[in-house]
């Protein structure tokens, strides 16, 4: 006998047409398997009404609709609160990758009685919805009408949360980092949108609002002040303790934890690692020797085919322009990439492209460790020139720590060796000034 989870959404639509207890159990009892076809007309009536939203598909304004994405697939969600795990559509899961067996297989019981067996899973997937990033146990069953119904798993991990069945809205506090900031009253109109189910105002700071992602950063700068730059680095709300002990590292989480509870801030446990010797931030991988390539960024760009119009090009350079430090002549090198890339000029691959295009791939494969800046140190500034552009090395202690490099125009190509010279000892100095 395999075990039965239920799958339905009895409680939202009891609460919409508002049907009394006595009724709701009438109803509730329809999902018990010894349960014969005697029940009251009500409860017939919300029966039915559930597969017309849930099963057949149909939009109307009782029913709440999301559209994800995982694994690059766009999804079809339904929140359900009566069903106790959450689910995938087989149709789906077949195109993902991670499908594996379940020890036991499972039978769903669904609203109207049908039983679906359940014998494969997606553990720990991950997937997004609306600009929020989460993981889930995704069990595979067969769905007509929604690739993902989300369960009482998933509304359990994210509580405590305010649910209000009958208007249809959940707050989950907490759960963006962008929505830990109020707006100030009066201004929820400006955030107003227009939606099928109705028209809606945000209470908090969204993610697309203009001047949102500088006000975020504003106040992480601000909560953590005492703390920048000495043991903690910052981007949105992405913050890195770094410390030389782990007596100073557990010293400096207190700080950092004091600091956030002071104006109220919260994180959530399962983004957070503690006590990492490596770590992958920004697109780097930060570990004691110092800083290098992050490898799926660099696999990305190893696999990258050969472009075949100026906007896959320019997604080529910008990826690959992220990691121009770790290369000495990197805009020499791109220097007939980018020539491409100029307005009114053909796109038309020739053999001097194949090879810029393969030493940026090969120079990238084989990216130098930089060494971590040491600013009671001295750095020092290694400059060189040449016909086709100029070059700097910043060092410390004999130990690399960026490179910076830029092609020669027309009129810049005709400046003497020693004007050259000049022109790199400018470009370092105004590029490394906060090293200097």
């Amino acid at each position: 006998m395999h075990p039965v989870v239920q799958l339905n959404v009895l409680q939202e639509v009891l609460e919409l047409f508002q049907i009394d207890d006595e009724s709701s159990s009438a109803a509730l009892q329809q999902l018990q398997p010894d349960q014969d076809h005697s029940e009251s007309v009500v409860a017939e009536q919300v029966f039915w009404t559930l597969l017309q939203a849930a099963v057949s598909g149909t939009s109307s304004s009782h029913t709440m609709q999301f559209e994800g994405s995982i694994q690059s697939h766009k999804l079809s969600v339904l929140l359900d609160s009566d069903s106790s795990n959450t689910f995938i559509s087989s149709e789906l899961a077949s195109l993902l990758l991670g499908i594996q067996p379940l020890d036991q297989p499972i039978s769903v019981r669904v609203a109207n009685g049908e039983l679906i067996l359940c014998s494969s899973h997606l553990p720990n997937a991950q997937w997004s919805l609306q600009h929020c990033n989460f993981q889930s146990d995704l069990k595979v069953i067969q769905l007509q009408h929604y690739d993902l119904i989300m369960g009482m798993d998933w509304l359990e991990s994210h509580s405590p949360m305010k649910i209000h069945w009958k208007y249809k809205w959940v707050l989950i506090p907490y759960g963006c980092s962008f929505h830990q900031i109020h707006l100030k009253a009066g201004e929820e109109p400006k955030t107003a949108f227009q939606t099928h189910f109705g028209h809606f105002e945000f209470k908090v700071m969204s993610f697309g609002l203009y001047g949102a992602p500088g006000t975020f950063q504003g106040a992480m700068n601000v909560t953590l002040q005492p703390l920048l730059r000495r043991c903690v680095v910052v981007f949105f709300d992405d913050i890195l303790v770094y410390s030389k002990s782990f007596e100073d590292h557990f010293f400096h989480l207190r700080q950092v934890f004091q600091l956030l509870a002071k104006d109220q801030w919260q994180v959530k446990l399962t983004k957070c690692t503690f006590a990492q010797r490596q770590i992958a931030y920004l697109g780097h991988v930060i570990n004691q020797e110092g800083i290098s390539t992050n490898p799926d960024k660099v696999k990305a760009i190893a696999e990258w085919p050969v472009p075949s119009n100026s906007k896959e090009l320019r997604s080529f350079l910008g990826l690959a322009g992220y990691y121009r430090k770790f290369i000495q002549p990197f805009t020499i090198v791109a220097k007939p990439l980018t020539e491409l890339l100029k307005n009114h000029t053909l796109f038309v691959w020739t053999e001097s492209h194949q090879s810029a295009f393969d030493a940026l791939k090969s120079t990238l494969c084989s990216a130098p460790v930089l060494a971590m800046p040491d600013f009671a140190q001295p750095f020092y500034i290694e400059t060189d020139a040449c016909g086709a552009g100029v070059g700097a090395v910043l060092w410390q202690n004999g130990h690399l720590l960026a490179y910076i490099s830029k092609p020669l125009g027309p009129k810049s190509a005709n400046l003497s060796m020693y004007e050259k010279e000049y022109l790199t000892i400018i470009l370092a100095v105004d590029q490394w000034r906060s090293y200097l």
